[in-house]
């Protein structure tokens, strides 16, 4: 009694060795000195990228000084939980996995809880007061707000 094979189950084999053996390869020439390559043209200056490859967060206006908030306009980088009064609204924000999440209570006791990310948009009001809190950009664990009043 032998084991029977299909054409299937050797091509997916020869596909395994070939992938193996393709993982073995060299980029330098044979003979070649990896040394006397030509120099990188890459423009050297500030990094463009993080260690995963996404580009960093914009530079927020206010940094990450949230008293800048006080007066209902800021634009703030939030990477740890923060909490705001702005224009007379208790608000708690934080920030995981790229999403933004906002609580806040309410004059009357009313509890209000939503979530967005990059490029959405947060409007909350209380007894004719409104906020607007714009997420330019996020990552992970920060991001960039802009926060407006009436």
């Amino acid at each position: 009694m032998g084991i029977k094979v299909s054409a299937l189950s050797r091509f997916m084999l020869f596909l395994g060795f070939i992938t193996l053996v393709g993982g073995c390869a060299s980029t330098t020439p044979t003979g070649a000195n990896p040394s006397l390559a030509p120099p990188s043209t890459a423009a050297s200056g500030p990094p463009t990228a993080d260690a995963a490859g996404e580009a960093p967060l914009p530079a927020a206006a206010d940094g990450a000084n949230i008293d800048a908030c006080r007066t209902g306009n800021c634009q703030i980088l939030i990477s740890t939980p923060v909490s705001l009064i702005i224009n007379g609204i208790s608000v708690s924000l934080a920030v995981r996995h790229g999403v933004v999440t906002l609580n806040s209570t309410g004059p009357s006791g009313g509890r209000t809880q939503t979530s967005t990310s990059s490029g959405g948009t947060i409007t909350l009001g209380h007894s004719g007061k409104k906020i607007t809190i714009r997420i330019i950009d996020s990552k992970a664990d920060s991001a960039v707000l802009d926060i407006s009043s009436s």
